[in-house]
Formats: structure tokens, C-alpha cells, sequence
């Protein structure tokens, strides 16, 4: 009786130094993803395929973490451990000695990046590999490993529960990020608290293997089934399938529509995070052995949905973020949990434990793969990624609920001979439906398109439309306007959307140029960071000179070839691609200073304005480019969901200079926000602009915005 409860003890001493271990390293497995996203972030102008692109890494190098623990678990389990102990020393090493190297052990400096004339896929998978790459994939072994080994020592219990407990571990590191680590850390600070901690993971790991090294010889291998699992260890390939086959639709439908969340509103940690959240707590429900699954109830919810996030993608509507956020949530919710659901219902014996984690991981990896690398080579304009992620999971969904036999679809299952030609009618039907819906959508946007590019910086598409006043071109950038142009004469030479005779860049213009009657000049130096069609061109007169930095290659091609504000234009016109700032920067390091009276940041992608541009960095990178009087920096903040007036007013405070936002909203055009900043307050003072002016004394207070500190999320407007 006392050698049994002592052997108790021992396993409730096991059981929680693995359970810690694996908590904390599923921890930092996922808290370092948006830490080290949002850092690199700013290199690739902003653009939300950089976290698609980390997605990949992410989901690759998990992969090869769950390769490597099966293959260390075909050798003797000191063999093993011996091994493995190997392995945590020298990433523990590399960490430390990082801490003396980098600003933090994973934060490189920008001389890292690969040269621009590699592919950005390519430059953000070896930047993460460079920065997190070893420590990434110490931490993606240690949940497969520590439960095979855990099972190893005693199989009173089902190792799952583990399973369920790293993915909490998971999702705390996720929903800490927005809500405290952002909010409260720079960016340096985070990546030393993560390193920090993973330190101290390191410590535990290594304690595990100790114990086990120490107790190795008193441990018998069990390649046997678990007593508590009453089947026979033979598999089904039809069964083996469904553990790759169920991930790789969940995965596709996290990427597609994390795409399509970011493109669509704002590439920022939150909305990383939230649709993996989601991912990581249907794994959790469903592997907890609480019965949290119900197929009826997670089916018959997606298919409700499901129509209404189908004509939000056919024909977007104005609707608030709160409401798209919770649509877009509650769908995703009901689609993993019919993928994990059903994966869960499919999993074997502990014994092969590392096979099943194995075909999950990579199932997930060819799902991202498909989003990530093979959507922007074949899937050109549209995102038909997220109609296929949507269609593979309603075909889960009815399965499920065929399987279930329930209601209207008991009819249909005892309409069929065999559960063969039930299967091919069900597929056939909701191929049916999945193609009207895309004959519609394709009718609704492509029909009416020119010509539509997709790459990495997001998918562009130039529209034209018939109005009273003749053809009107459109450059469009997801569901956002950046840009449009009248085709015939007269009016092709008007500038229009953002840039109206009333909008605050055209004040601007305005006051400068009356500046300049008054000192007896006629010309004007102007940057522009962000070309859209180049409608700034059209303030231009003879002798002007204009700098474009347009950094989506697609984007110059076409403000060229189907606008012609350029060619239109008597000024004088450079167009530099690339990054704005990195450009803004080596022209620095090459003494070619702007000398600009006017610099404007017009930089989109979709609806988001990359964060790097607007820090204290870049402001002062902006004023050692400008003109040393007569000058502006115009900020165009016309977003739907972000404010960023307080951003603005912050620097201008910061650097002690005046501050006037223009808020209009033409007829029958979008609505134009822009910030004007001066240190001239006279330039600002002209009563046009006053007569436009809008009262900011409200603007709320935030902390100002550095290339180690900013937040977004506390920016949105719901």
C-alpha cells in the first residue's frame, strides 16, 4: 500500500513537471510569432502577407519538430534523451549569447535582410530562420516528445489531456499579446522577456531529461497499445487520411481567412491572433475528453453563416468592425471545430502518438501552403482561397451531419443504396452551390475589371464604370479605392478620390504655392510616399519636380500604363521603387537630400497604413528631407478603421510643430482625411484651410509612436 502511493506521488511529480514544461513551451511556441511578425513587418512596407508568410515558417518548422521527435523515438530511450539534452544546451547557448550580440536574442538588426532583389517569401522565411529559427524548433518538439515519454513512464492515463493542456498554454501566449505584452513592452523589451523565459523553459526541459536519463534503466518500452485503449493497433488508410486531410482544411481556412481579415481591414497583431486563437481553442475543446464537440450543433451554425459571409464577399457592404469581426469569428469558431471535431473522433491509440502529430503537422503545412505560396501564383485578383477553404469545410460539415442522421438529412442518407453514392450526390451538390456563388462573384468584380495583378503586396485591380460625366477609371486595392481618373478631356487633368479641390493635400498645395508668390518663386520640390495612379502629379506645373517612392512594383505598371496623371504631367517626375523610408534612408547615407517644400505619405495596403512610417524615427527621417523653410508633411489618414489623428498629434507635439486635420467628403467620392504638419504655423493659416480645419483638442491621448513602441489596437474604430 505505501509502495503504491509513493509510486502515486512520483507519477503526480511526473506528470506535473512535463505538464509545466510543455504549458510553458507551448507558451512561448506561439507568444514569439506575433513578436517577431510585428517586428519584421515594417522591412516588407506593412503589407499583411508577412504574416501568411510567418504562418508557413510557423506551421513548417512545427512540421520538422514532430519529424524529428518520431524519428528520436525509433532509438533507445537514453539514446533519446542523451540526444535531446544535446540539443537544449546549444540553443540554450546560441540564446545567451544573443543577449550580447542583437538588441534582443531574437530581434536582427536590418543588415540581416536579404537583398531586395530576392523574393519577399524568401527574405521572411530566412529573417525568421536567422532570428528564431533553432529556439522555434526546440520548442516544436517538446509537446510529442515529452507526452511519448511521459507515456513511456506509465499508461494509467490517456497522454491527450497533455495535448489539451499545451494548447492552452498556446492560446494564453496569443490572447496576452495584444492585451498586456504590446500594450506595456517595446518591441526590444518583448523579444528579452521571451528570451528570458524561454531560458528558464530550458531549465525544466532539462530537468525532464535528467529524470529520465537518471530512471532510464527502470522504465520498460511499451510498444504496445495502452491498456485504457481498447482497439487493435491495425489503422485504416481511410482513417490515417483524415489526420491529414482535416488539418489541411482547417489550416487553409486559418490562412485564407486571416488574409482576408488583414487585406480587408488592418495587418496588426490582433487580428493575427484572433482567427489562431480560435484555431488553438477548438483544439483544446475537442482534445479535452469532455465531449465539447456536438456535429449537429457546430454544422447547422456554420451553414446559417455561411450565406451572409458569402454576400459580404460578393458585394461589400459598410458595416461595422465589431459586427464583421464577430461574423468572421463565429464562422471560423464552427469551422475548426468541425475539422478538430472530427479528428479528434478519428485519433488512435497512444502508441501511435507521433504519427497522428505528425500528419496533423503536415497537413497544416500543406494547407498554408496553399494560401502562402500557391494562391498568388495561380489564384490571380481574387482570393479564391477562402471560397475553397470554405467549400472543403462544408463538406465536413455535411458529413458530419449525415453522419449523425439527423432531421433532413435522415431523408437524404436513406435515399441512397450506399453510402458511396450519398457521397458523390453531396459533393456534386455543393459544387453546385460553390459555383453559382463564384459565377456571382466573379460577374460582380472581375467582369467589371481591366485588369487585376496579385503579389505579395496584395492583389490590385483597375476597374472602369460609365457616369454622367463619361468613363471613369479606377485603381482599386482589395475593397479600397486609391485612386481614380476620367478618361476624357477636360476632365482626365482633374485631380479627384483623396485629392479634391477641397482636400487638405490640395490646401496644402495651395498655401505653398501663395508662399512662394509672395518670396517671388514659382516651383515646388514634392515627395510622395505611395504612387496609387499618381494624382499628385496633377498639382504640378512647369518646373515642378515630383519624387514618387511606390514600393509594390505592380502598382508603377499600372499608374504607367492605364492612368495618365504622369505622362499628363508638365512637372518634372522621378519614380523610385521601393520602401519609402528604406529609400527616404539610403538617399541620406548618399548625401541626395529631398529638399522637399511638400513630402506626403499616402501608403496603403488596402485600407492599412504601414506603422513604420508614421514612428518619431521616421518623422525625424522626413524633416532632414524637407526644405529648411516653406515646408509640410501631409499625412493622408483616411481609414475606415483605424484613427490615426492621435498618432499625428503626438509627433507634431513631439517635435513642437503645428498640426491642422482636413476632414471632406466630396459628392459621389470617398472620404478624405488628411493631417497637415508644419513648423511654420503661417503655412497652416490660411483662411481656406482654417474654414476646413477640424477640432482635434479632443484627439485622445496615447503614448507617441517609436520604431520600438506602437499600437494599433487601441486605434480601432468598431
Amino acid at each position: 500500500m505505501n509502495h503504491q502511493r509513493v509510486r502515486n506521488k512520483r507519477n503526480l511529480f511526473y506528470y506535473s513537471i512535463f505538464g509545466v514544461t510543455i504549458f510553458l513551451g507551448a507558451f512561448l511556441l506561439f507568444q514569439v510569432q506575433p513578436i517577431i511578425g510585428k517586428y519584421i513587418l515594417p522591412w516588407f512596407g506593412g503589407t499583411s502577407f508577412v504574416w501568411i508568410t510567418s504562418l508557413l515558417f510557423f506551421q513548417t518548422l512545427l512540421l520538422a519538430g514532430y519529424l524529428y521527435s518520431f524519428a528520436l523515438n525509433k532509438l533507445p530511450l537514453k539514446t533519446q534523451v542523451y540526444l535531446h539534452f544535446i540539443l537544449v544546451l546549444i540553443t540554450a547557448l546560441a540564446v545567451t549569447t544573443l543577449f550580447f550580440t542583437w538588441k534582443s536574442p531574437i530581434t536582427p538588426g536590418v543588415e540581416w535582410k536579404l537583398p531586395e532583389s530576392v523574393s519577399p517569401v524568401i527574405q521572411v522565411l530566412v529573417l525568421l530562420l536567422l532570428s528564431i529559427g533553432l529556439p522555434y524548433f526546440l520548442l516544436s518538439t517538446t509537446s510529442t516528445l515529452l507526452q511519448k515519454w511521459l507515456h513511456t513512464k506509465s499508461d494509467n492515463k490517456s497522454p491527450y489531456f497533455l495535448y489539451s493542456l499545451s494548447n492552452i498554454g498556446s492560446l494564453l501566449g496569443i490572447v496576452s499579446y495584444p492585451f498586456l505584452i504590446e500594450p506595456l513592452l517595446s518591441i526590444h523589451k518583448q523579444g528579452i522577456f521571451w528570451s528570458s523565459t524561454f531560458i528558464i523553459f530550458c531549465l525544466f526541459l532539462s530537468f525532464c531529461c535528467l529524470e529520465l536519463f537518471l530512471h532510464s534503466k527502470s522504465i520498460r518500452n511499451r510498444n504496445m497499445p495502452s491498456k485504457s485503449f481498447g482497439e487493435t493497433p491495425k489503422l485504416h488508410l481511410k482513417r490515417k487520411s483524415l489526420w491529414f486531410v482535416l488539418p489541411a482544411i482547417s489550416s487553409l481556412m486559418l490562412l485564407s481567412a486571416t488574409n482576408q481579415l488583414t487585406q480587408s481591414i488592418v495587418p496588426i497583431p490582433f487580428l493575427w491572433l484572433l482567427p489562431l486563437g480560435l484555431y488553438l481553442l477548438s483544439f483544446i475543446l475537442c482534445f479535452s475528453e469532455k465531449e465539447w464537440y456536438k456535429p449537429k450543433l457546430f454544422a447547422y451554425g456554420f451553414f446559417i453563416l455561411f450565406p451572409f459571409v458569402i454576400a459580404l464577399l460578393i458585394q461589400p457592404i459598410v458595416i461595422g468592425l465589431l459586427f464583421q469581426l464577430i461574423l468572421y469569428s463565429l464562422l471560423l469558431f464552427f469551422s475548426f471545430m468541425l475539422c478538430h471535431g472530427e479528428l479528434y473522433n478519428s485519433k488512435p491509440n497512444p502508441q501511435y502518438l507521433n504519427i497522428f502529430y505528425l500528419q496533423i503537422a503536415f497537413g497544416s503545412v500543406i494547407g498554408g501552403s496553399i494560401v502562402a505560396i500557391i494562391a498568388p501564383l495561380f489564384f490571380k485578383g481574387l482570393f479564391w482561397e477562402f471560397y475553397l477553404a470554405l467549400f472543403l469545410t462544408s463538406l465536413v460539415a455535411a458529413f458530419a451531419l449525415l453522419q449523425s442522421n439527423s432531421g433532413v438529412f435522415r431523408f437524404i442518407r436513406s435515399s441512397f443504396s450506399t453510402n458511396r453514392e450519398m457521397s458523390i450526390f453531396t459533393v456534386i451538390l455543393l459544387c453546385a452551390v460553390f459555383g453559382v456563388f463564384s459565377f456571382i462573384n466573379y460577374r460582380v468584380q472581375a467582369l467589371s475589371a481591366v485588369g487585376i495583378w496579385r503579389n505579395f503586396y496584395g492583389t490590385i485591380r483597375v476597374t472602369y464604370e460609365p457616369t454622367d460625366k463619361g468613363r471613369l477609371l479606377c485603381l482599386l486595392n482589395g475593397k479600397i479605392i486609391h485612386g481614380c481618373q476620367h478618361t476624357s478631356s477636360p476632365l482626365r487633368y482633374k485631380p479627384i478620390t483623396y485629392y479634391g479641390e477641397k482636400s487638405g493635400i490640395a490646401l496644402a498645395i495651395q498655401s505653398l504655392r501663395e508662399r512662394n508668390r509672395q518670396k517671388g518663386k514659382k516651383n515646388l520640390r514634392i515627395g510622395d510616399i505611395g504612387l496609387g495612379v499618381g494624382t499628385l502629379a496633377a498639382f504640378g506645373i512647369k518646373g515642378d519636380y515630383f519624387r514618387f517612392y511606390e514600393l509594390n512594383p505592380e502598382d508603377v505598371t499600372v499608374a504607367n500604363e492605364y492612368f495618365t496623371y504622369l505622362s499628363d504631367s508638365p512637372s518634372q517626375i522621378d519614380t523610385v521603387l521601393g520602401d519609402g523610408r528604406l529609400s527616404l534612408e539610403k538617399e541620406l547615407q548618399e548625401n541626395k537630400k529631398g529638399n522637399f517644400n511638400l513630402l506626403v505619405m499616402d501608403a496603403f495596403n488596402d485600407d492599412a497604413v504601414p506603422v513604420h512610417l508614421l514612428t518619431k524615427e521616421a518623422f525625424a527621417l522626413y524633416l532632414k528631407h524637407l526644405s529648411p523653410t516653406d515646408n509640410i508633411i501631409a499625412v493622408n489618414i483616411s481609414t475606415t478603421y483605424i484613427d490615426l489623428i492621435p498618432v499625428v498629434n503626438e509627433l507634431a507635439k513631439y517635435y513642437q510643430m503645428n498640426v491642422v486635420v482636413i476632414d471632406v467628403k466630396p459628392k459621389d467620392e470617398p472620404r478624405s482625411i488628411w493631417a497637415l504638419v508644419s513648423s511654420d504655423k503661417k503655412l497652416l493659416s490660411n483662411p481656406t484651410i482654417l474654414g476646413e480645419k477640424k477640432n482635434i483638442s479632443r484627439a485622445r491621448k496615447i503614448p507617441l509612436w517609436t520604431d520600438d513602441y506602437s499600437n494599433l489596437f487601441q486605434l480601432l474604430r468598431y
